[in-house]
């Protein structure tokens, strides 16, 4: 007998990823949309909706929410209506799988305002905003511009200071040549007993004064005098001597 041979394949269930995409804290009704990448949303109705992190333990806040009334006519934006469950001032947005395990989270420190959305930019992946306009149950709008810081207004440039006039050199006098101190005439040279005088440079004038040339004058004439004293004498003596001779001579004749 010829056996069969029979192929079992156990599928599990894969779970597309969920993200918590817009919520709305006021007024009544708030609301919390969410990302949804599966084709079907029905096993959210399994999931919960929690203010706090803690699954079990509500003491503090308010009771979590079950998903069972979740709004899947977009099954890729599903979203829930709640009263008096979000803090206005600021609070907790938690999704919990059925298993009470976090899926995702968003904490806000202030209400954005009356209807007013606060979401992600872009879907599923981008940062928190506060939207234009709420779009519950389809995709999300574009966050408000945030308004562009007023320019600074340049500063005047302060004034450069003029600068101050550079102050003009007055012209170094020339030098003045130094005139060649006149050489101050020499003493005049003493004339010695025979009238000669020591030699001067040629640009020297000899000064005569009373022991000069006139001085050496007063010297030199008795010295002159008496010598043709003494010539005279001696012609005298000569000629007396011949007269004398010539007398003596004719005598003995």
């Amino acid at each position: 007998m010829l056996g069969g041979l029979f192929l079992i394949t156990s599928y599990s269930p894969i779970f597309a990823q969920v993200k918590i995409n817009e919520f709305v804290v006021e007024p009544n009704p708030e609301w919390v949309e969410f990302y949804n990448a599966s084709d079907s949303a029905n096993y959210l109705k399994t999931y919960w909706l929690d203010d706090d992190q803690e699954f079990n333990n509500d003491d503090g806040s308010s009771s979590k929410k079950s998903l069972s009334n979740l709004n899947i006519t977009n099954p890729k934006y599903p979203f829930i209506e709640i009263n008096s469950f979000l803090n206005n001032l600021g609070d907790w947005v938690v999704l919990f799988d059925n298993q009470g395990q976090i899926v995702d989270s968003y904490q806000y420190t202030s209400g954005p305002g009356s209807n007013v959305a606060l979401g992600r930019n872009p879907d599923e992946s981008g940062n928190f905003y506060i939207l234009q306009e709420t779009t519950q149950g389809r995709a999300n709008a574009q966050p408000v511009p945030s308004p562009s810081p007023s320019p600074s207004p340049s500063p005047s440039p302060s004034p450069s200071p003029s600068p101050s006039p550079s102050p003009t050199s007055s012209p170094s006098p020339s030098p003045r040549k130094s005139l060649s101190p006149t050489p101050s005439p020499t003493t005049p040279t003493r004339l010695d007993l025979e009238g000669e005088s020591a030699s001067s440079s040629p640009d020297e004038t000899t000064r005569l004064d009373l022991e000069g040339e006139v001085l050496g004058e007063k010297k030199k004439n008795p010295l002159t005098l008496s010598f043709v004293l003494i010539g005279l004498g001696t012609a005298l003596l000569a000629t007396t001597g011949i007269v004398f001779y010539n007398q003596r001579h004719e005598r003995k004749i």
